[in-house]
């Protein structure tokens, strides 16, 4: 008895007996692949396809087998996977990053909170510059800021100024001046007593 090639269908040669076996094993057959194939609404619980995956991305086009398409499908769902896991990385990092600035930021005394947005954690470092420099610290550009807290209250106890000014109206320049001054007239005007005194001239006070 003949069989087919793809199926293994039984053929009856010429003058062999026909066996009604044989015509039940061969629907058997038929009925079970035919459970695999796709139907009209498109179901197909059975099938099964063996396939490869595609060396590059290609559109899907029609008349594609579904071996081909499924290779295609694999390649395209590994590449998406894996941009996805890449994204959730970069994802991590700017979170991890803003983590760290917000810090910074907030230890120079401008609350920020880790998941602010750019443009208000670029906000509060100016915020925070502009505070610091009102304290008195020198700005980037090696300027001082003359009109800060800091800066006046050390002009005002007697300091010379970054440009080398001092502050004659200081209290501590004053009682500085005042005291230099009475311990020089004093001294000076009994000094130049007692020498004219003893020279037989008189020197001092009219």
């Amino acid at each position: 008895m003949l069989l087919t090639g793809n199926y293994g269908l039984r053929k009856p040669e010429l003058g062999e007996p026909v066996d009604v076996r044989d015509f039940n094993y061969n629907a058997d057959i038929i009925d079970a692949e035919l459970k695999r194939r796709p139907t009209a609404d498109g179901g197909a619980s059975g099938l099964t396809v063996e396939f490869e995956e595609a060396v590059q991305l290609t559109e899907l086009t029609s008349g594609d087998s579904l071996r081909g398409l499924f290779g295609k499908l694999k390649l395209a769902v590994r590449k998406l996977l894996e941009l996805i896991k890449e994204m959730e990385n970069v994802k991590k990092s700017v979170s991890d990053g803003k983590t760290l600035v917000a810090g910074a930021i907030t230890a120079q005394g401008v609350n920020t909170a880790a998941d602010a947005a750019f443009s208000v954690m670029a906000d509060n470092i100016t915020a925070a510059g502009n505070k610091k420099y009102g304290e008195g610290v020198a700005a980037a550009d090696g300027r001082e800021n003359p009109s800060s807290a800091n800066y006046m209250a050390g002009y005002h106890a007697g300091v010379a100024a970054a440009d080398g000014r001092v502050n004659t109206d200081s209290a501590n320049y004053k009682a500085g001046y005042d005291a230099g001054y009475s311990k020089g007239l004093d001294d000076g005007y009994w000094n130049g007593y007692h020498v004219g005194f003893n020279d037989g001239t008189y020197h001092g006070r009219d």
